[in-house]
């Protein structure tokens, strides 16, 4: 932390001593100064999608969800290449009990990674929400059956098998 501080005050203007001692401060459970220093981050470039994305998470655990949609939002559009920001509103969307636009992008995810456990594991949590537990096997059964070299749908099948209390 010693040196971040140093790197805040050598480059006054810079975003990232910011953003790291934000991050810093959130790992301790100092949550209004992780907001604090996210915010000034973005004070200093209101594109840094990296601040954007832990404002984001910070406004989530909270339970600010309209808050944390927006500054996904943001972080979308300044990197729509960065699949981490299509998770974080999977997982968003599954938290504001919208299953379908959960399923639509952590599927999507998992199609352009080759493993994600997390996506995974959300997209499982997504599909038992959307379709029921019978459901969600058949659904990641078809997927499956699509492209049955990749490793993101059995792992997500052990997730849902596991949840019901059954191995294969």
């Amino acid at each position: 932390a010693a040196a971040f501080e140093t790197a805040r005050l050598a480059l006054p203007g810079h975003p990232e001593p910011l953003f790291r001692l934000g991050t810093l401060a959130g790992l301790r459970g100092e949550r209004e100064r992780a907001e604090t220093l996210y915010r000034a981050a973005l004070t200093c470039d209101p594109a840094h999608v990296t601040a954007l994305a832990g404002l984001a998470a910070l406004a989530e655990a909270a339970g600010r969800y309209e808050e944390a949609a927006a500054l996904i939002a943001r972080a979308r559009q300044a990197d729509p290449e960065e699949l981490e920001l299509d998770v974080a509103a999977g997982r968003l969307a599954l938290r504001r009990g919208d299953a379908a636009t959960a399923i639509a992008l952590l599927g999507a995810v998992l199609e352009q990674r080759d493993i994600h456990p997390a996506a995974a594991s959300l997209l499982t949590e997504a599909l038992v929400a959307g379709h029921g537990l019978a459901g969600a096997e058949a659904e990641l059964a078809n997927r499956s059956a699509v492209d049955p070299l990749a490793a993101n749908w059995p792992f997500a099948t052990a997730t849902l098998l596991r949840g019901r209390g059954r191995t294969r």
